[in-house]
This record gives C-alpha cells, structure tokens and sequence, in this order.
C-alpha cells in the first residue's frame, strides 16, 4: 500500500507538462528536508517512496537526478556518496501550496466514498476509506509492485463482496456527476498512467520517440476475446484503442500463437455448454456478454467456431507453431513444469490448463527472441512481447526468477526488468506517454473501466443466487436466473445493500425481499420516465411548432408582393358599378345625338329600350360578384403557382398551411379568401 500522500502525489504530477519535472521536484524535496541537505542514491528512494508513497525505480532516479546535475540544482559527491542540493531558491512553499489544495480536493472525494460507504451499511473510517480508494487505484491500475512490496494476496473464499466494489461503485457515480471529485480523480489516473509509462521507458526524452515498426506484440486469450468483442463495450473499446495505439500509432503487428486460437475457441465451446446444462458462465466477462446480448448455447458455439475467421478479418497475425527440432528452439525452450508448480502453489484456483498456456506463450516468447533481453521489447532486432490481462502472473514470474535464478538456468539470463511479458495496461500507459497532451480521453476511458470491472460480483456471489433459484420458483414464483442483465446488476447491488456485502446473510427471504424491491424501484422508475417522455414529448411539440411558425413566416416574407401590380385588377372589379354608371351615361349622350340624326325612327327607340334593359341588367350586385370571383381567382391561380414553385424541399409538407398564411397576411387576398382556396 502507498502512504497517505499516494493520491496527492500522483494528481500533482498533473502540474507540469514535464512528468519529469514533477520526479525531480519529489527528489529536490527530500533533499532539502534531509540532514546536511544531502543522501545516497538508495536514501533518495526510500525518502521518496516513505513520503510520497511511490517506488522510483534507480533507473528513474538516475535519470531525474542527471537531469537536476545539468541544472545545477544538485551536486554529486565523491565516492558515491550520494547528492547534495544546491538550489536554495526552490520554493518548498508552493509544493506545500499545491499539495494543500489537492489535499482539499481529495477531503471531498474521501468524504464521499465514506457516504456510500454508510449507505451500505458499511462502517468505514477516513483512513480504512483512502486506503481502499488508494488501493484501487494502484491495484487496477497494475501498478501494485510499483507502490507496494507487500505480494498480492488471493482470496480462495469469499464470504464478503470485497470492499473494490464499493470503490467502483462510488467511482462510477462520480463519473457521472463531473464535477471537482470527477477532475481529481482523472487527475489521479492521469498521474498514475504517466507514472507507468515513465516507469517502463530506461531512458524518458530517448524512448519517447521510440517507434515499434514491425515489432510483435501477442496477445493472451482474454485481450483478443475483448478484441474481438466478447466483453462489456469499455473493455473492448480499451482493447481496440490498444490495438490501434500498436498498428496505426507505432506500425508494431498484432499476432497470436495457435494454442491461443484453441483456448479461445475452448473458452466460448465452454460458456455454451455452461448455458446448456443451464449452469453459471464461469468467465465473468463471457457471462456478462451473453446477458447483454441475450446469447443462447447455439449461439455461443457458432462463436467458437469462427474464432479463426475473426481474427484475421481484424488484421492480426496467426502465427504457425515453431519447429521444435531447430538449434534455436532447443536451446531456448524452457521446462515449464517448475514455473507451474511455482505458480499453482500461489494461486490453487487457477486452471492448470491456462497456467500451461500462459507459460507455453511466455516460453515461444523466449525462443523467438532466442533469450535476448536487452530491452524490454522492440529495438533494431524487433523483440516480440507477450501481453498479458493477468497482472498476477506477470508478478508471479518475476518473483520465481528473483527465487530460482540460481537453480533453474532457463529464466538465468532473464531480466526481471524486461521480462518476456507484459500486461495490456502497463503496455498502454508506455505507448500513451507520448501522447498524454493530445489524447485527453483514455485516463476518463480507462477509470470507467476499471469501476466497472469491479462492480462484477465474484462466483462465489452468483453461486449463492443459483443456488435459492429453485426454492425461489417453487416458494415465491420468482425467477433470478433468466433475467436481464440490467435487472441482475440492479438485485446484486440490492442484495448488497441488504446484506452489508456478506455473502453468507443472502438468505431465501433476503433475495426474495430484494426482488420485490427491484420491482418497486423499476415501477418508480418506470413512472418517472414516462412523465419526463411526456414533458419531453410536450416540448418537443412546442418547438415543432415554433419550428413550424418560423417556417411559415418566412415563406410569407419570400413571396410578398410577387402579385401586386395583378392586384389591382380586383381593386378595379370591386368598383365595377362606377365604370358601368360611366358606360351608360356615356352611351346615353350618343344615343341622345342619334336621336337628332334618326328623329323618332324606331331603330332609335330600340336602340333605348336595350341600353336601359343593359343598364339595368349590368347595374345588378351578381354581375359585380361575378365579375370580382373571376378576377380574384385569376389572380389567386397565378400566386399560388408562384409559391409552390419557389418552395423549398423541407416547406412542401407545409405546402397549405404556407398558402393560408399568404393570403392571411395580404388585406386584398384575406377580404375575398372564399375564393381563394
């Protein structure tokens, strides 16, 4: 476990666009707080790591301090000695500044966690709470043996749901909260990933701009499983963005060995049989991904065998197993057979076959680099690497080669500092250090990875359920088993609240009383989100409408005054009894000179006789209403064509509503609409 500085000193390296800087910064401090402002190599480290709870490999000493050296901020003694600072103009005051508002920052977060804490019935203290949130950050981060010497324990049986659920649980709702606990946080995971990735560089400003063009890096079974999408989405989003960080980012290759195509294809053959004979997919991962995806046996089998198919589409290369009689080969295999005893004795719950597979990958590994370990992977001579999820081996094969180097000659020549394997997270954290400043997102990635991942209730826990399923069905008609995984992951956390994480207290009643409350809350819920559909529903009518209005509005201001020299044609029909009271009296002047012309002749007097019956006729409303439709309507006809033609595509569904309006908005129109439309 890290001190109580742990979390502080990882969000400060935050601080500076230089991780570097930070590191030199923790060696200037503990210089300045030493005796004599002097210590030895091997003092500095421990000073480090007693204060800020970090374990600075010599390497990273060595290089900080050649860098303070060219500074002139240290000075080295003679003899190996050790250091001596020289700068006295280093502001102790500003780190205990910064360190005091992250301080602050990490009282709210801490406070937080102990809220949920009590919400489960939990009785944490501050300290039981940081350590817990320190251990998870460390722990999945795979970083434990960086701030820790203390070995990883493995639980063989659970009778608690372990205290990283809480963690995760709580880290989850922060995340989605983003708010001063969210920032701290990522600024947390963001210091721990350049930390790794500094930690597995030997030189920072040289392997920095180290590509990996053709270099091979093999992936384990569960990596390509997530790869190939077997998972919950982070988790494959994270494998992908690997992936693309090593082919695209670094131009490396993406391989695999055929024994691990067969435990791939063993692993899903596996969880079908599982869903079978109606049992519990022991593979968490695989267990989740048939829940969200509803995935019968059939379906699962078909998987298993288009392992081969997949792989390749996704551009990753199979490689053919190794000619066992060449010189090569002989000369670098390893007998495996003491590594798994090694290992087994550790950890009695691993299956032997994915012991034997794991070491087969580390020792094909061996022989293709024909036992060279100069560097940890990569290079002139493109060293292979084998990566692995499982961050217990890779710590469980370097303590067996710092056991039996003597005794066993095969791992002799091997370097515990650029072993044959490596896992996906250390990996990513060494390949994103160059990119920290432009790639903002995989810190957020990786935290709402890892809080999920342990939000998965051991087997131990699903056990405990499958086993009351029956007296479940048979007492109180409730079924646990064949349930959504949304519905499983809402009763787990029930049952966890209700019991207080033990496992042992999950009685018949107990599930049966958290099922019922499931059904409450997803009623509860259920009434809530129909009332925010229909408030949403409600305003998404309201602005359709306005959207609607704008639109009609607009169209109305394009075509005003298209007609308004034609308009005045319907002005004129509306005074058409003045021009006909003009007409006649006009006539009737000519008729009264013909009169002087014919005399009283009769073609004169029915000359008078038509003018008064036309005068008559013409001077009648309905000869005025005619007229005044038919000049309307012309007029009307060729508006309206005006307006549809000029439409846009999104106004001919309001094609009607957008002619109305025109008329509605024009006083001439809108006065004589009924004969408009």
């Amino acid at each position: 476990m890290g001190t109580e500085n742990t979390l502080i000193a990882l969000a400060y390296v935050k601080e500076t666009d230089n991780p570097l800087e930070v590191f030199c910064n923790y060696i200037m401090i503990c210089l300045l707080e030493a005796p004599e402002k002097k210590l030895r190599h091997d003092e500095i480290c421990e000073k480090i790591e007693e204060k800020f709870g970090i374990n600075m490999r010599h390497h990273m000493t060595k290089m900080c301090c050649r860098i303070l050296e060219k500074q002139k901020k240290i000075g080295k003694l003679p003899k190996g000695a050790g250091y001596l600072a020289l700068d006295d103009k280093f502001d102790l005051k500003l780190y205990e500044n910064k360190k005091e508002r992250l301080a602050q920052k990490e009282r709210l977060l801490i406070n937080g966690l102990l809220t949920l804490a009590e919400d489960y019935g939990l009785t944490w203290n501050y300290e039981k709470a940081r350590n817990c949130l320190t251990e998870f950050m460390i722990t999945k981060g795979n970083a434990v043996k960086i701030f820790s010497k203390q070995k990883i324990e493995e639980v063989e049986k659970e009778k608690h749901v372990s205290d990283e659920w809480y963690v995760g649980k709580y880290i989850s709702n922060v995340l989605e909260k983003n708010d001063d606990r969210t920032e701290y946080l990522l600024d947390i995971v963001n210091g721990l990933m350049i930390y790794i990735g500094v930690y597995e560089t030997n030189d920072y400003y040289q392997d920095c701009t180290q590509k990996f063009k053709g270099t091979d890096f093999y992936f384990d079974t569960k990596l390509l499983l997530r790869l190939m999408g077997y998972s919950w989405s982070l988790e494959i989003e994270a494998a992908k963005e690997l992936f693309e960080l090593i082919h695209k980012e670094y131009g490396g290759n993406i391989c695999v060995f055929e024994h691990t195509i067969g435990e791939i294809e063993s692993a899903l053959y596996t969880a079908s049989e599982s869903l079978n004979k109606n049992e519990t997919i022991v593979d968490t991962e695989l267990r989740v991904y048939s829940g969200l995806n509803n995935c019968t046996a059939y379906d699962l089998k078909l998987h298993s065998q288009s392992v081969r198919g997949l792989i390749e589409k996704l551009g990753c290369v199979i490689k053919t197993s190794l000619e066992w009689n060449e010189t090569d080969t002989r000369l670098c295999n390893l007998d495996g057979e003491e590594v798994k005893k090694y290992i087994k004795l550790k950890h009695p719950k691993w299956k032997e076959r994915a012991i034997e597979n794991d070491i087969n990958s580390v020792n094909c590994i061996n022989i293709l680099r024909k036992g060279d370990y100069t560097i940890k992977y990569g290079g002139k001579k493109k060293l292979p690497i084998f990566i692995t999820t499982n961050t217990q081996l890779v710590w469980c094969i370097r303590d067996y080669i710092n056991a039996h180097r003597d005794a066993d000659k095969g791992v002799a020549a091997w370097n515990v500092n650029a072993l044959p394997l490596i896992t996906d997270n250390m990996l990513m954290c060494r390949l994103w250090l160059p990119k920290a400043r432009v790639n903002y997102s995989l810190p957020a990635t990786t935290l709402a990875r890892n809080a999920y991942a342990a939000q998965q209730v051991s087997t131990s826990f699903f056990e405990k359920i499958r086993a009351s399923a029956s007296e479940l069905k048979m007492k109180h008609h409730i079924d646990v088993i064949d349930i959504s995984q949304v519905r499983k992951e809402k009763l787990e956390e029930l049952l966890i609240k209700n019991t207080a994480g033990d496992i042992e207290a999950m009685s018949i009643d107990v599930i049966a009383n958290s099922v019922d409350e499931v059904v409450k809350l997803e009623t509860i819920s259920l009434s809530e989100r129909i009332g925010e559909l229909e408030e949403e529903s409600r305003n998404h009518a309201v602005e359709c409408q306005k959207n609607r209005e704008n639109s009609i509005k607009s169209a109305v201001e394009r075509f005003k005054g298209k007609v308004r020299l034609r308009k005045l044609s319907i002005q004129l029909a509306e005074y058409y009894w003045i021009f006909v009271a003009i007409f006649f009296a006009i006539l009737s002047l000519v008729l009264g000179q013909l009169k002087l012309l014919l005399g009283g002749a009769g073609i004169y007097v029915l000359l008078v006789i038509i003018n008064k019956v036309l005068e008559k006729g013409f001077s009648k409303a309905s000869w005025g209403e005619f007229l005044l439709e038919k000049t309307v309507r012309w007029v009307w006809k060729y508006y309206s064509k005006i307006i549809k033609a000029g439409l846009f595509d999104f106004e001919k569904d309001l094609e009607e509503d957008i002619l109305r309006a025109c008329i509605e908005n024009d006083r001439i129109l809108l006065k004589y609409q009924q004969y408009c439309m």
